[in-house]
């Protein structure tokens, strides 16, 4: 079960070397600071960072958010991850996807990519295949020791 942090109405968690975003209604730029400063703490870790983000409530970012989503992206042009939004709907398709278009042609990265599914578990699959090699996708429970 993920430990969810609320941000407005918004919920985000984060589990080993992924973010998720659980998206209800418009995006403030207080939400995306918070969501990219846990973004950011995963990147120092493991160097790579995969968002998972439910969108299928999701409004549409401010200005200011939008702004601040294509400068994080030029302040990290090293960072290495993958963004996977499942559940949009036909229009929140299309604008994010301009979205993410307009910051991929400002900003070279080594990204994996940016992905548009219909499920968590499609996100889920494709998370698993662009992941390093060798990260486990559950965290390893230690052994406590002995009886």
């Amino acid at each position: 079960m993920r430990d969810w942090q609320l941000i407005g109405k918004h919920r985000i968690c984060r589990e080993l070397d992924v973010v998720y975003w659980e998206s209800h209604g418009s995006v403030g730029l207080d939400e995306i600071r918070q969501f990219y400063a846990l973004a950011e703490g995963v990147l120092a870790q493991y160097r790579w960072v995969g968002l998972i983000i439910d969108v299928r409530d999701a409004g549409l970012p401010s200005p200011k958010a939008r702004r601040f989503i294509a400068n994080w992206e030029q302040r990290h042009p090293e960072s290495e991850g993958v963004t996977i939004c499942f559940g949009a709907s036909p229009l929140m398709l299309v604008i994010a996807r301009l979205i993410f278009h307009a910051i991929k042609m400002l900003t070279p990265r080594r990204s994996s990519g940016s992905f548009f599914v219909a499920t968590e578990a499609e996100a889920q699959a494709i998370l698993s295949a662009h992941r390093p090699a060798g990260r486990s996708p559950k965290p390893v429970i230690a052994p406590s020791g002995p009886a």
